[in-house]
């Protein structure tokens, strides 16, 4: 048992030798002060990976906010269209307008008008999107 304890007393001391040896300095002041200083170099530069990752995320999330709202617009502009197509249509057959023209020329040429203002936004959009994506890339 003796012989045991002895052996595993000289393994241990062997360990803490070489746990020793493998320490960069025996001043152990500096070597703290180089660890934190490290350490700290480490953090910002995990901050500044950090920080970067967010602002691009952020910056492809305001891209998607933009093109999310341009689709709901031309969404919106088509609905328009049909809407006010749906309502020249039943206004006209309902009434019977073709009948009477100084009646129906009139609301033609209105509906029309608003028509052609949807087609305008709807244009301006979708050369604002050829433009972006396909000749100023």
């Amino acid at each position: 048992m003796d012989n045991e304890l002895d052996n595993i007393n000289e393994t241990l001391k062997k360990i803490e030798k070489k746990i020793e040896d493998k320490s960069p300095e025996r001043n152990c002041l500096t070597h703290l002060m180089d660890f934190s200083k490290t350490q700290e170099k480490y953090r910002r530069d995990r901050e500044e990976k950090r920080n970067e990752e967010i602002l691009k995320l952020q910056r492809i999330q305001t891209k998607s906010i933009a093109n999310q709202e341009s689709f709901n617009r031309v969404v919106a502009f088509t609905g328009g269209i049909l809407a006010l197509t749906a309502i020249y249509t039943f206004i006209v057959q309902s009434i019977n307008l073709e009948k009477y023209p100084q009646t129906y020329w009139p609301i033609t040429v209105i509906f029309l008008i608003l028509i052609l203002l949807c087609f305008v936004s709807l244009s301006k959009f979708i050369i604002t999107f050829w433009k972006e994506e396909f000749f100023w890339k």
